[in-house]
């Protein structure tokens, strides 16, 4: 017995060793391994998974947070986080992280519904066929009448039953007032819950599968022994999916049937409103029938028992909503609830300190990781960022424990932040596709309470065992206190065309009813970059306005900021310290003027696309588009990652110009460098198609607009010889204006609007003043944007959000907007008109002024990576040659002559001179390193002026030199220069107008061109004799 033993032993330490070295080693590699966290987070799950199962995960990691700080490991592959800028990362609309696979376990099935899918484009398409049936103007017009007459018949029976018996139990009414609405919404049916005073089987089925559920996802060995046990509650509790499934069979007939009535459930609205090639199937109806009634029961009548609760234990705040709602008219609406700021904040309130869902809602890092807090995140990490901590940030939420309803008023000045953060019903691309429905239901119910149950006082408060805890894991309601938790709503995007032109006039006005219509037909796709629908034109209001903005601040805005009229709407994206509004009119207001202007009709888009694609077809388009994305984006990123250019529906002169962009680099494709690289490109096609769709849409510019003429400025001229200045200054001028009726001269940051639309703006803020700067530089003239009218000025890490850029390209553009805000300084303090006036004579003065701008450009980083180190370093070099000239140009103004200066250098002008040509060494070396296999990506067109500035300096350095030997000295700097640029140019075609210009004076002779000293011309025969 001891010999069999004795084996087994030494196999089950062996077995036991390995384990604890494999565990040990995994932690010693993990790249999580420095991630602050308990030391057994290190190791193992199950420190974790026990205060989950015991409901208590939430102060669990909250109290993590509080001693580890903003980023914790809660276990070897989950981390916490709890910043804005990490929860941006990972919930935003630009997010790349994936919905986790634990909500299909939390579901208790395998069949994904919009509440579980993982897999970013199913979901993206299920949730655009829902977004209509479930955007609140849809909702007002087809459902709130069904809401409305519910909520009256739950506050009737709290009332009766304060009369009759003293105390209501306002959780179950509002359950079952949730429950009969889902019934009508989801089912087409009336399950009467309230008039029966109990839950119906399906729903008590529900409860208690929910319960399994949130179990069995964390401990699924229970759920396959559960399903073994011959019992009626097992059998619900861990097969009772099936029995939804053949309950929501209901919902697929009455669907059908309601139809053909003229009436129907929610689902009869998707499936008549679904376009070709959406596809909802009958077992899908029936599956998300059941999600959504899971969803939008209990989770609705938690938040408002909090509530109520909040707002009966502060007496003053009670009497103050009691008397706003006596306000309202007797037979009030949700838009007239939607009115009242006091309630509406308490609610909001609410939804920060009791919402139903304040625990994580995990998400897989994605390919290739993400950065949190610093730390490297590897992909298919489980990361989160849970609500009860971010709603109780002390910096987001000043006295963040106390229940404030005014910390939401307009004039309380909360941050962006703390409004993005605040995620009741999850965040970004997943948020709750039944967000209005639960805010209906929240806004006429607790209007209903509080006009009929005026100076009613609370009898029990929830316990703290009440209090959000983990999933629901108490008794039900009927038997004892029900433990709220983390209970997940359905999370899907709201539709953000939802948010414009809702009309005040009644449903059935005809000019209202257009513009419903036609808005709520528009997918958000159809206009990506402006979050406006097609269709919609914004212009900014600005103070200056007739329309006073100041006064327009007082209008009765929703909750989106809009308030319609008839064929316009006003958008309010910031409230204080100054309003900041957009004016949104129909594209169709415009259409005489455009037609008689352009030549144009509304339908133009249609025949010119057709021409575009016999010029370009569509599949050259679109690697095109992706070479775009190769070479230009990097350094130019105009686009959001979240919107990507799709050339078969973005407006066409965008897709134009971003083919027009990206021709030179055909060489780069295997496919276009045969059949594209060697044919003549289409520019001038090209061109006409743009320059007639620009005619047609200048009219009402979008974002689309802005970008297609960015690109038209920054696209390199076709002929590197022929600078095109007049033209491209031309184009600038039209850029500036259309970003400035866009706002985009101001800063988005504080606005009321998505971070990625925040991100995207600001870049596009910035690229349009570093062209300006640029070009302006380049070309000699002042630039078109002033200082004081333009505010985003230079680039911040959290601008690439929604980029798709990795950290080398971020860190150029961080850098890249450092130096043009030096060259926007230096040509303010140095090149204005008005300082040249002051300045041209005054040696010491212009000294004082270049001396701080030389300090602050030498300064700036370079790039680690070698293009980016090339461009940058080049721009470095470039900038600090103009302040070098400007130096220069007290003594090259002078009266005097040069004996003049021979005789009386100073040493400042002998280091201004060195300096300048140590400056040029520096460019020359740079030239000199250029490579195609490096640097041969997109330069834009003030490259051409950049490199040209080289030579010319060196031939003004050389004509005032003080003697012969310094002339001979920049006269053989200048030869090896042109030299050295005409071995690089044919690589690198930028270079040849600079060539051709500085040769232009060789080709007539040097004499013949210039006034020179003596001892100059010396110098230059002396350098022609010694040519072979």
């Amino acid at each position: 017995m001891g010999l069999v033993s004795r084996p087994i032993a030494v196999l089950l330490a062996g077995i036991v060793i390995i384990s604890t070295l494999r565990i040990a080693l995994r932690s010693l590699l993990s790249p999580l391994k420095y991630i602050p966290g308990p030391w057994y987070s290190h190791f193992t799950h199950y420190v974790l998974k026990y205060h989950v199962v015991m409901g208590r995960r939430i102060f669990y990691v909250d109290d993590l947070h509080r001693k580890y700080g903003d980023i914790v490991r809660l276990s070897p592959g989950e981390v916490s986080v709890v910043s804005v800028d990490s929860h941006r990362k990972i919930y935003s609309v630009s997010s790349r992280c994936t919905k986790h696979e634990w909500y299909l376990k939390f579901g208790g099935h395998s069949y994904p519904g919009l509440f579980t899918m993982t897999d970013h484009q199913e979901h993206a398409q299920r949730r655009k066929m829902f977004a209509r049936a479930f955007s609140k103007s849809q909702l007002r017009v087809q459902w709130e009448d069904t809401i409305r007459a519910i909520a009256k018949k739950d506050v009737h029976r709290i009332a009766d039953d304060l009369k009759e018996n003293g105390k209501a139990d306002v959780l179950k009414c509002w359950t079952f007032m949730t429950s009969d609405i889902s019934g009508e919404l989801m089912f087409g049916e009336s399950w009467d819950m309230l008039g029966k005073g109990q839950k119906n089987e399906f729903i008590r089925s529900v409860a208690i599968y929910i319960q399994s559920s949130g179990l069995t996802a964390e401990l699924p060995l229970i759920k396959t022994v559960g399903r073994l046990i011959p019992h009626p509650w097992c059998r619900t509790a861990f097969r009772g999916w099936d029995y939804v499934l053949d309950y929501a069979s209901r919902a697929v007939e009455n669907s059908k049937k309601r139809t053909q009535m003229g009436e129907r459930n929610i689902f009869g609205t998707i499936l008549a409103g679904a376009e070709k090639g959406e596809i909802l199937t009958e077992f899908d109806i029936k599956n998300e029938a059941g999600n959504f009634t899971v969803a939008a029961t209990d989770t609705t009548a938690v938040t408002l028992s909090y509530l109520i609760y909040a707002v009966l234990s502060r007496p003053k705040l009670q009497a103050e909503i009691e008397a706003e709602v006596s306000t309202l008219p007797d037979n009030f609406t949700d838009a007239d609830v939607e009115t009242l700021p006091l309630l509406n904040a308490t609610i909001s309130e609410t939804n920060r300190l009791f919402a139903a869902a304040q625990g994580a809602f995990p998400r897989r890092a994605p390919s290739g990781g993400l950065n949190l807090e610093g730390y490297m995140i590897p992909e298919k990490t489980t990361v989160s960022a849970q609500s009860y901590t971010m709603h109780r940030k002390e910096d987001l939420f000043p006295n963040a424990l106390e229940f404030n309803p005014e910390r939401w008023f307009a004039e309380s000045n909360m941050s962006s932040d703390a409004k993005a953060v605040v995620s009741p019903f999850g965040s970004g691309s997943r948020i709750c596709i039944g967000i209005h429905v639960a805010y209906m239901e929240t806004r006429l119910a607790a209007a209903g309470f509080f006009r009929e149950c005026r100076g009613v006082e609370q009898t029990v408060a929830p316990s703290p065992g009440q209090v959000l805890g983990g999933f629901s894991v108490g008794q039900l309601p009927e038997d004892g206190p029900m433990h709220f938790g983390e209970v997940f709503n359905f999370d899907t995007t709201q539709s953000e065309f939802e948010a414009m032109f809702r009309s005040p006039r009644p449903p059935d006005s005809p000019s209202a009813a257009a513009l419903e219509t036609e808005a709520l037909n528009m997918s958000i796709a159809s206009a990506p970059n402006s979050g406006y629908p097609a269709g919609a034109n914004p212009q900014l209001m600005g103070l200056s306005s007739d329309m006073d903005p100041l006064l327009i601040r007082h209008y009765r805005f929703d909750e989106m900021g809009m308030f319609a009229f008839k064929e316009l709407a006003i958008h309010s994206v910031q409230h204080s310290p100054l309003p900041c509004q957009f004016l949104i009119s129909q594209q169709s207001l415009f259409s005489r003027r455009r037609e008689e202007e352009a030549g144009l009709s509304k339908g133009y888009e249609d025949s010119f696309r057709e021409e575009l694609q016999q010029v370009i077809p569509l599949d050259v388009g679109r690697r095109l588009v992706r070479l775009f994305y190769q070479f230009i984006h990097p350094k130019w990123p105009i686009f959001s990652e979240s919107h990507p250019l799709d050339p078969e529906s973005a407006p066409l002169c965008l897709v134009a110009a971003t083919y027009a962009i990206s021709l030179p680099f055909a060489v780069h494709d295997d496919k276009l460098s045969v059949d594209v690289a060697y044919d003549k490109p289409p520019y001038a096609e090209l061109s006409r198609i743009i320059e007639k769709s620009l005619a047609y849409e200048m009219h009402s510019p979008t974002l689309a607009i802005v970008q297609a003429l960015l690109l038209l400025v920054l696209r390199p001229s076709s002929d590197p010889m022929v600078a095109d200045t007049a033209s491209r200054w031309d184009l600038l001028g039209r850029l500036t204006s259309c970003a400035t009726t866009l706002g985009l001269h101001l800063d988005p940051s504080r606005w009321s609007m998505a971070s990625w639309q925040i991100s995207h703006r600001r870049r596009l803020s910035f690229i349009i003043y570093a062209t300006d700067k640029w070009l302006a530089c380049g070309l000699g003239r002042p630039p078109l944007i002033h200082e004081d009218n333009w505010l985003v000025t230079t680039l911040r890490y959290d601008d690439f959000s929604d980029s798709g850029l990795d950290a080398p390209a971020q860190n150029h553009l961080i850098n890249f907007s450092a130096i043009t805000r030096t060259l926007a300084s230096t040509l303010s303090k140095l090149y204005s008109p008005r300082t040249i006036g002051i300045l041209s004579g005054d040696h010491e003065g212009t000294i004082d002024v270049a001396q701080p701008l030389l300090h602050e450009l030498r300064n700036i980083p370079n790039d680690d990576s070698s293009t980016s180190s090339t461009e940058n370093g080049f721009g470095q070099l470039y900038v600090e040659l103009i302040i070098g000239r400007a130096k220069l140009r007290p003594w090259l103004t002078e009266t005097a002559t040069t004996e003049y200066h021979s005789h009386d250098l100073s040493r400042s002008l002998r280091v201004v001179r060195e300096e300048m040509r140590t400056c040029i060494i520096g460019m020359s070396a740079i030239i000199r390193s250029l490579s195609p296999d490096t640097d041969g990506g997109f330069w834009p067109p003030w490259t051409q002026f950049m490199f040209s500035s080289i030579c010319f300096t060196l031939m003004t350095m050389a004509v005032t030199s003080a003697g012969f030997e310094e002339a001979s000295g920049w006269i053989a700097e200048l030869q090896s220069t042109r030299k050295l640029i005409r071995v690089k140019v044919v690589s690198f075609p930028f270079l040849r107008l600079g060539l051709l210009r500085i040769d232009a004076l060789f080709w007539r002779g040097i004499e013949n061109v210039l006034q020179l000293k003596p001892h100059v011309a010396d110098a230059f025969k002396a350098a022609e004799s010694e040519r072979p």
